[in-house]
């Protein structure tokens, strides 16, 4: 792995500070709005053990995609991080984005627990920033960087699921 210790520490540091505040702050905030102005809830038997279960399942994928980058591309997984080698090992066999699959999992998973509509919304909104960002702006950077490679392999891995 040949990732510096700069790239390791801001990527850890993200790590830190960023999912936290889109998968904690943020939620419990729209949680907060959603109560005091009492918005409907979706409500079912066992949504809490749902939900959990699509949460972990999505936030088991960030540090399995992580190892992944930092093993065959040589880089860390941040947006940011513009240099590496192209790979398609493991779970990016199955779809190009799998850390993104993650974070909307991990939205859905925080809607099914707590029912909030509210929290549908956000989920929703997060996923439309992803595919907007995908098509318009990562994509793009991927065909230039990678050319024919990268465009195979967006004709035969899918972008989601």
């Amino acid at each position: 792995m040949k990732v510096s210790v700069k790239k390791l520490i801001v990527y850890i540091i993200a790590s830190v500070i960023l999912v936290p505040f889109i998968y904690v702050v943020i939620p419990m905030w729209l949680i907060s709005i959603s109560e005091s102005l009492n918005i409907f809830k979706i409500s079912f038997v066992g949504q809490e053990v749902v939900g959990a279960i699509i949460f972990l399942a999505g936030l088991i994928l960030f540090p399995y995609c992580s190892s992944i980058f930092f093993k065959h591309g040589e880089r860390t997984p941040l947006f940011t991080e513009t240099e590496g080698k192209f790979f398609k090992n493991g779970i990016y066999e199955k779809t190009r984005n799998p850390m993104y699959v993650g974070h909307v999992l991990v939205a859905l998973g925080i809607f099914v627990w707590h029912g909030s509509l509210l929290l549908l919304g956000y989920a929703f909104v997060g996923w439309l920033i992803l595919q907007s960002y995908l098509i318009f702006i990562e994509e793009p950077q991927l065909i230039a960087r990678y050319g024919k490679t990268y465009k195979e392999y967006m004709g035969l891995v899918p972008r989601w699921i």
